[in-house]
């Protein structure tokens, strides 16, 4: 993302904007990571969905770096990529503190099918976790 920020005020002969939202940026992730540095760091399994499946969102995903730089700890320690697919019950071994769904694209749909997974899918009933709906632009 930093790298298109920067690629973007180039092209566009608007690097002193570019630099400022950047900093903006780091800035504000610095004091984020200030105050959770000593907090006990729970455990995210976050949901990538799309119209119709959904895949995991590892810690080199966008999204999983942002977990990770707010405390917390991937429940899917995969690298080397940035979204996998998994089956319920791997992921029910991971046993999250926090489960993340997040809709790309077509969100009505998205959310529709994540209502309708988390409703039948009986797996999800073993899960411990505190399931949320991030409010994220990406």
């Amino acid at each position: 993302m930093n790298e298109s920020i920067l690629v973007l005020g180039e092209k566009y002969d608007r690097m002193e904007q570019a630099e400022k939202i950047l900093n903006n940026f780091e800035d504000k992730m610095a004091e984020i990571e200030e105050k959770v540095k000593d907090k006990e760091p729970p455990t995210v399994l976050i949901l990538f969905g799309v119209p119709v499946s959904y895949l995991v969102a590892t810690e080199d995903s966008y999204v999983g770096d942002l977990v990770r730089r707010a405390g917390g700890v991937n429940a899917v320690p995969d690298k080397g990529v940035e979204y996998i697919a998994s089956n319920t019950e791997n992921l029910r071994q991971s046993n999250p503190d926090i489960i993340l769904k997040m809709a790309h694209g077509m969100p009505e749909e998205v959310v529709e099918m994540f209502d309708k997974e988390f409703k039948e899918n009986d797996i999800w009933k073993h899960f411990q976790s505190r399931t949320r709906w991030p409010r994220l632009s990406l």
